[in-house]
């Protein structure tokens, strides 16, 4: 999905939960910035988010495989460094983000891993789905 998808799919519909527009407006800043920063990878944004929930906590994100395309100065790798720390995501951007790079034969397992915690509902039967984003 693109981030105006995203918005289309787990924002537009809930107008009244102002609580979506802030996460949302605060992941769109975080996703820009990183690409700013020559930052590649894929996120699988999941949980509440991309329910009906009206009221989300925050946004589950796992990064996977993140690097930089091109070349990227000291400071600027310092800041993805913070931007991409689990506390710092959670504390500044509301994104509960866990960073992925497993190798070719840990892949499937490490996606099972993250499908199987994250992609149901608290009931542990029903999907909830992942969006994917390309960074």
């Amino acid at each position: 999905m693109t981030l105006d998808d995203i918005w289309d799919s787990c924002v537009s519909p809930l107008p009244l939960a102002r609580s979506r527009i802030g996460l949302f407006s605060v992941f769109d800043q975080w996703i820009h910035r990183l690409r700013q920063l020559n930052v590649v990878g894929t996120v699988w944004l999941d949980g509440s988010f991309v329910t009906r929930k009206p009221v989300p906590g925050d946004l589950d994100c796992v990064l996977w495989h993140p690097a930089f395309c091109a070349p990227v100065s000291d400071a600027g790798k310092i800041e993805v460094r913070n931007m991409t720390d689990h506390a710092a995501a959670m504390a500044l951007f509301g994104i509960d983000l866990y960073i992925e790079a497993p190798s070719a034969a840990a892949l499937l397992t490490r996606q099972a891993y993250w499908r199987g915690l994250f992609g149901f509902q608290h009931d542990g039967r029903h999907a909830k789905g992942f969006v994917e984003l390309k960074l």
